[in-house]
């Protein structure tokens, strides 16, 4: 090969060599610009997400409902969700408002399932937090009930109660569990087991209070003699305002003249309730309504 033929050569592979360095900066710049937006638009998200966790956080503290009868965008009243969203998001920074802007015909946040897979977060993280505190507890008691909600469901609460390392006495409520296929007191037991089995019910459960019902009761079949069968620990007590009410409740009907008072009494509460023009008559002459007489209470 001549020297001038060498000597271009090399020119040539210079001028190659530059130019793929050239377009690898090229590739690198782009690929750092976007890992910058891309981070920034996860930034962005994140805080959008927090209003909305702060949203459903504050409309289950307040037990207000989240949906609305009519939440078309030409409705007066979309519910409390949409219009605490609409300005929660006004009062948002302008990045937060653009941002939402941009991507708001792909996401909302407000369709039910999103909602349900928040509070399903939230109830979960909540629900790991107590779990957590009652491991690390030394002992604890529970107290169950049930009640008929407005589907006509039985809904069996249960609620523990332990003391912390700080003897500091502390409630839980652990849920709402459907019971109405089987109410029997084996039934029960399988719940109150599938609840409390991972808290070491067999040497801390200490404690077990429910009313009176023979099915809660029963020192031979009952909820809490099958419950003594695995925690022997789990003392059952009477719920004490289930005996009150008991107590005052026979007393009264004893008593012809008690009896007689509460009848009338129950009886104009019920006059002035079920008339809309006596109740206004009341609330012109008292000011107060009367109260409805219930008799578990």
């Amino acid at each position: 090969m001549k020297k001038s033929d060498a000597t271009s050569l090399a020119q040539e592979i210079v001028k190659l060599s530059g130019g793929f360095v050239g377009e690898a900066n090229v590739v690198n710049e782009h690929g750092n610009l976007f890992k910058k937006n891309y981070n920034e638009n996860v930034r962005l998200n994140r805080l959008f997400m927090e209003h909305l966790i702060d949203l459903v956080l504050f409309l289950g503290k307040q037990e207000l409902a989240f949906r609305g009868h009519d939440e078309s965008s030409d409705s007066l009243n979309k519910g409390n969700c949409r219009e605490l969203f609409e300005i929660h998001i006004i009062r948002c920074s302008q990045k937060i408002q653009n941002h939402y802007n941009s991507i708001k015909n792909i996401f909302t946040g407000m369709s039910k399932s999103i909602k349900n897979d928040l509070i399903s977060c939230i109830s979960e993280f909540l629900i790991n937090q107590i779990k957590n505190e009652i491991k690390q507890c030394k002992f604890y008691s529970i107290q169950i009930d049930d009640i008929t909600d407005i589907s006509q469901k039985t809904q069996c609460s249960i609620i523990t109660r332990y003391a912390t390392d700080k003897s500091e006495l502390i409630e839980r409520f652990l849920g709402f569990h459907n019971v109405s296929e089987d109410r029997t007191a084996q039934g029960l037991f399988n719940l109150v087991y599938f609840v409390l089995h991972e808290f070491d019910i067999e040497n801390k459960l200490v404690g077990q209070c429910y009313d009176r019902a023979c099915v809660m009761s029963g020192h031979l079949t009952g909820l809490q003699a099958r419950v003594k069968e695995v925690a022997p620990n789990a003392l059952f007590t009477h719920c004490l305002a289930h005996r009150l009410n008991l107590v005052l409740q026979h007393g009264c009907s004893i008593n012809a003249k008690c009896r007689i008072f509460f009848a009338n009494l129950t009886g104009i509460a019920a006059y002035f309730h079920n008339s809309t023009s006596r109740t206004n008559f009341v609330d012109t002459i008292v000011g107060k309504r009367i109260p409805q007489f219930v008799q578990t209470r």
